[in-house]
């Protein structure tokens, strides 16, 4: 007998009663950072198994709504099959697995439900989202710009900009990446980690680390930003990339005596989200006017990234993505092939790049200097 993961995961939850969030939940924020890691390390392993493609250039998941439907699987699994699904969740970081992840979903889920404003995600099995940005971008200043698909190729794509939009962000050269975090309301955020080389994606991944990322981020200073805006969508059976971490005996002989008697195997694991990101937030910036004068550091979001949105308390990302082409129904045009190896040692570099450098906004400067 086959069961769909839907219908699978609700006879789970009939079964054991473990459907409400326990009355009693006072975690401290060192588990409820041991669970986020969890969920991160379990939604990086799906983001390097997934790779991009011609039909389906990003890739949009919401580790969360993942990390939820496995958990509840786990709970009418038995002996080995229990073993290799807690391995995959990386339980063995919480004393107690299911009880923690129970006291944090309903509060996680509660926040993806109210994320940013016009920003809309819709992951199956768990929610749609809307919310605000705490600083708005101003449609007026919205204009076609360039995103560098590759070192040869670029696209149009709607780029907003704020002219002193309020950013914390830093550049590592060592990992040859850049990471910036924009604030939503209610303790949420969208953080952005950009290779300086867009072939350094999956690198950029495999190796992330949500939470030390969050402790270097600096305070807040007013930049040039330009971050395209997009409306992306994705849909994938994840049973391969579950299989290549070591999870293909759900697939064909599992053990789940505890959600039925009988034989059971679980016909896929389909998930789709979608992400529309726009200028709408509840609060406007103060900008009147934009006028690009190299007078105030830059960060431009023109080249391909991973995006998390992340809860700033528990640091668990309740979506996480790869976007190599925003506007996937565009032509791709041939471009320069931009030099920006010589910018990995340093975030203000000695010798500036002729002004027509294509990967010049990517790179935090100041031209006063």
């Amino acid at each position: 007998m086959k069961l769909g993961p839907s219908l699978l995961m609700m006879l789970c939850l009939l079964r054991h009663g473990l459907t409400r969030v326990p009355e009693e939940c006072n975690l401290s924020l060192e588990t409820q950072r041991a669970v986020g890691g969890a969920i991160t390390q379990l939604g990086l392993k799906l983001l390097v198994n997934l790779q991009p493609g011609t039909e389906q250039p990003n890739v949009v998941l919401s580790p969360l709504s993942i990390s939820l439907a496995l958990s509840q699987l786990a709970l009418g699994a038995r002996n080995e099959t229990e073993k290799q699904l807690l391995g995959a969740l990386h339980a063995a970081l919480l004393s107690d697995y299911y009880k923690t992840l129970s006291c944090l979903q309903e509060q996680l889920i509660l926040k993806a439900v109210k994320v940013a404003s016009r920003i809309y995600l819709k992951p199956v099995l768990v929610f749609g989202s809307s919310g605000e940005w705490k600083s708005r971008f101003d449609s007026r200043f919205t204009t076609k710009d360039l995103f560098y698909i590759d070192r040869q190729t670029s696209v149009k794509v709607d780029m907003m900009m704020g002219s002193k939009y309020p950013l914390s962000m830093f550049v590592d050269g060592e990992q040859g990446i850049q990471v910036a975090r924009f604030p939503f309301q209610r303790n949420i955020s969208f953080l952005v980690v950009m290779p300086m080389q867009s072939e350094n994606l999956s690198r950029a991944a495999a190796n992330l680390n949500i939470s030390e990322l969050y402790r270097r981020l600096p305070n807040e200073i007013p930049m040039l930003v330009k971050l395209p805006k997009f409306k992306l969508e994705y849909k994938q059976d994840l049973q391969q990339a579950l299989t290549s971490m070591g999870l293909g005996a759900l697939f064909s002989g599992p053990n789940l005596s505890g959600i039925a008697e009988g034989p059971l195997v679980v016909s896929g694991v389909q998930h789709a989200s979608s992400i529309e990101l726009n200028e709408e937030g509840a609060q406007a910036s103060a900008a009147t006017s934009v006028t690009l004068v190299r007078t105030i550091p830059i960060f431009a979001v023109n080249m391909p990234f991973i995006f998390a949105i992340v809860d700033d308390v528990s640091h668990a990302p309740l979506f996480l993505g790869t976007v190599t082409n925003p506007n996937p129904g565009a032509t791709a045009e041939l471009s320069d092939d931009p030099e920006i190896l010589r910018f990995l040692s340093s975030n203000m570099p000695s010798d500036k790049p002729q002004n027509d450098d294509p990967y010049w906004d990517n790179m935090l400067h100041d031209e006063s200097q």
